[in-house]
């Protein structure tokens, strides 16, 4: 029978602290809050990179497990240029490994973040990055597993083709059909934004938007700045 606060409080009081009363080692709530989803996109750039990239190193040449912390900061040094562990195999292969291996997706999340903030289909590490979270989309249900299973995201072939000819067909700009996930703006700025206003281009040129003024239309709206210059943020504005 479940020993209520009030008892195990009146047997202290008593002087009667036997083997009859127990304090529980995790309460309720503690239980409770244990269970409790992680938020799901906890994903904010660390103040400083460099500091980080540096006590990743140095647990990793120690043999020492990364940090929880670690593990979900991570992602931001792949590429910064502050840092750029991705040029490093084994540091890069070490960091998707813990991050593959952790128990909340948290670490995924950070590296998706980063993956579409850094995205360069060219750039050192970013196949293996794609890999890995194309395997981790199908293991977590969050936005940006949802946003993968529906236009290939993590893809770094394909996925920037595939938002673009939804920009086009649902004549919206990548942001808005990207909030339909919950994931909110991304920048401006970001690579993968760039990829996908060349590919819009690409795809409105051979043809994607068969109608000669509606494609002017999409042009000027989502790849063209005030001065008739490519705007890199149009596709990202609204």
């Amino acid at each position: 029978m479940p020993i209520s606060l009030r008892d195990v409080c009146t047997g202290l009081a008593r002087g009667h602290w036997g083997s009859s009363i127990r304090i529980p080692q995790k309460s309720k709530l503690g239980e409770l809050a244990a269970n409790l989803p992680e938020a799901a996109l906890i994903a904010r750039q660390p103040r400083d990179i460099a500091q980080l990239a540096r006590e990743i190193r140095e647990c990793l040449d120690s043999g020492t497990q990364l940090s929880r912390r670690q593990v979900r900061e991570a992602p931001w040094c792949l590429w910064h240029k502050d840092s750029r562990l991705a040029e490093q195999p084994a540091v890069l292969n070490a960091i998707l490994e813990a991050v593959s291996a952790a128990t909340r997706p948290s670490a995924f999340n950070s590296l998706a973040t980063a993956f579409a903030d850094y995205f360069d289909e060219e750039m050192v590490g970013m196949d293996a990055v794609s890999s890995c979270l194309q395997r981790l989309a199908d293991r977590w249900d969050t936005p940006w597993a949802r946003l993968h299973r529906d236009l290939a995201f993590f893809d770094a072939r394909t996925g920037p083709d595939r938002l673009a000819a939804a920009v086009i067909a649902q004549d919206r700009p990548a942001p808005d059909i990207i909030r339909e996930y919950d994931i909110g703006i991304m920048g401006a700025k970001g690579g993968y934004v760039r990829a996908v206003t060349v590919s819009l281009l690409d795809q409105l040129a051979s043809g994607g938007e068969p109608d000669h003024l509606r494609r002017l239309e999409k042009v000027e709206r989502y790849a063209l700045d005030e001065r008739g210059k490519l705007n890199r943020a149009g596709i990202a504005g609204g």
